[in-house]
């Protein structure tokens, strides 16, 4: 990450500048939704957790209501690489976006782009091999108990796993919360304990790890040297373990109430849950009940960086320091140094957190995309329109999109299409054609209505496509001139009609069931589909 001040005199006036957050992906919705469009788009009902790969790519893990690992790509295009959305336990030696997940909360990622996810419910690590994308359990037996240590990791139990990371080592390690331990899996599959004694509590300072007791575990990370951090609800600290394996305290002191920031990180009082150490060694510590994100410098002096200590979602544009965040629940770092920080929901509060909020450091710039052009067009016209493009340099091009869905990428600022939409909701993207630090923009909303001018020519049906089949919460509808749909059993009594083309379809048992698709000049399609 960027380093932004030499001197401590003059860190928190350097912190604040240009401090800016901003939301990517979810709008406090609890269903599911959004595959290959925009993040900004879809909708994230438990995000936890984070990792990026080599490639820039963003995996989080979306839990209870989702039971998924979705991915962001660094052109913001959302996609689900494990978890049918059903909870439970399948799939093994299949396709992961074919298999069952239960919980998932943590998830890492190796040099070479395979993906471990802390299955917590079901008692597991999973793998998912980048280069076939086939799942299967790395570590855990399904039984949350401890069966001791040397054996394969797949035959040893963990309890409650809720954190997984690797070290520069390719060592993989595992917050056993319920165990009490942090254990180590070795490259060739052997398991062991690295930290705890299997009982909860505190031990003090400088104390041998594996004699050590730990508190409930619920965050876990490695620095570039191999020392590991945990992160304990409990026992309200962040530890370091050091090569040496010696465990020390970081950050808190066990007090539990948010006193002040540019204090000494072990004085200060936080609950932590998870961690994260940059490539300066900067540690960052979210603190989910306090509403707060730290950063503990080399000098040990923990600011709040993220989080005016309120519940909420506001402070989008703004400086991070005085938004609202929801239950802040991940914490990861991007190669230019922007935090992304999923949250959570209230119960009490429909529609609050389950959001992927992302907070900017001193950008070398900050790309801005502004579309323009006519407003209205008849149906079949060619549409032009521009966009006014600044602080993006010389080197990008442009990802275009109506409705969500992609439709041209071009080198230049302007783009034509065929209207066919009542109303074409048109947005742009900026994305830079080489690692360059600066924001990936989203533009303004563009509309272009249907006009009345001219003789509009025949419509004429285009394919319906209707996914995920089957379907579990909600089901998808793609295809143009979308006026009506409706849902029925196998008697033909019609159970849902709507013209939104996200059907909420989690109140519908399972069984067959068939769709009617109504478009504009009177076609119609017809298609089954199966409810689990």
């Amino acid at each position: 990450m960027k380093k932004w001040c030499f001197f401590v005199a003059f860190l928190m006036p350097c912190l604040l500048q240009g401090q800016t957050i901003s939301t990517v992906a979810g709008n406090g919705a609890s269903v599911f939704s959004g595959e290959g469009v925009p993040a900004i788009t879809a909708k994230t009902p438990n995000p936890h957790g984070g990792a990026f790969d080599r490639h820039g790519n963003y995996y989080f893990c979306d839990g209870q209501n989702s039971n998924r690992i979705r991915k962001i790509t660094p052109a913001g295009i959302i996609t689900t690489v494990a978890g049918n959305g059903s909870g439970g336990f399948s799939g093994d030696g299949g396709p992961a976006t074919s298999a069952q997940l239960n919980g998932p909360g943590g998830v890492a990622v190796d040099t070479l782009g395979n993906l471990y996810i802390a299955d917590l419910q079901n008692q597991r690590i999973r793998k998912v091999t980048a280069a076939t994308g086939i799942i299967s359990t790395f570590a855990g037996t399904g039984i949350g108990t401890y069966n001791g240590d040397g054996i394969p990791a797949a035959t040893a139990s963990i309890w409650g796993p809720q954190d997984v990371c690797i070290d520069k080592y390719g060592n993989v390690y595992i917050a056993d919360a319920f165990n009490y331990r942090v254990r180590k899996v070795a490259p060739d599959g052997i398991i062991s304990t690295y930290a705890g004694n299997g009982t909860p509590g505190y031990s003090g300072e400088g104390t041998t790890a594996t004699s050590s007791m730990v508190g409930l575990l619920v965050g876990l990370c490695s620095d570039t040297s191999g020392n590991i951090y945990t992160a304990s609800n409990t026992i309200c600290r962040v530890m370091k373990i050091s090569t040496a394996g010696i465990m020390t305290t970081v950050a808190g002191n066990g007090g539990t109430t948010y006193i002040g920031d540019g204090i000494p990180a072990t004085t200060a009082q936080i609950i932590p849950g998870r961690v994260f150490v940059d490539i300066d060694n900067n540690l960052f510590i979210t603190d989910k009940n306090n509403c707060r994100v730290y950063k503990v410098d080399a000098t040990g002096i923990l600011y709040n960086i993220i989080g005016n200590g309120t519940p909420g979602d506001t402070g989008d544009g703004g400086l991070a320091t005085a938004a609202t965040l929801n239950y802040p629940v991940g914490i990861v770092a991007d190669v230019c140094g922007n935090l992304y920080v999923p949250t959570v929901g209230s119960l009490s509060v429909p529609g609050s957190g389950r959001r992927i909020r992302k907070v900017t450091f001193n950008p070398s710039t900050t790309a801005a995309v502004t579309i323009t052009g006519i407003t209205s067009a008849a149906l079949g016209a060619t549409v032009t329109v521009n966009a006014a493009v600044s602080g993006a340099g010389s080197s990008y091009s442009i990802k275009w999109f109506n409705k969500g869905v992609q439709f041209a990428t071009t080198a230049t600022p302007v783009v034509t299409f065929t209207k066919v939409h009542n109303r074409d909701s048109i947005t742009a993207r900026i994305v830079p054609a080489i690692t360059y630090c600066y924001d990936s923009a989203m533009s303004n909303l563009h509309i272009v209505t249907k006009s009345s001018v001219g003789v509009e020519p025949l419509l004429e049906a285009s394919p319906v496509c209707v996914y995920p089949n089957p379907a579990y919460n909600q089901l998808t509808v793609t295809g143009s001139n979308i006026t009506a749909i409706t849902i029925s059993n196998p008697l033909g009594q019609a159970l849902i009609t709507t013209a939104q083309t996200d059907v909420d379809v989690s109140v519908l048992p399972a069984g067959i069931y068939s769709i009617k698709v109504m478009q504009l000049g009177g076609y119609s399609t017809v298609q089954k589909f199966i409810k689990n």
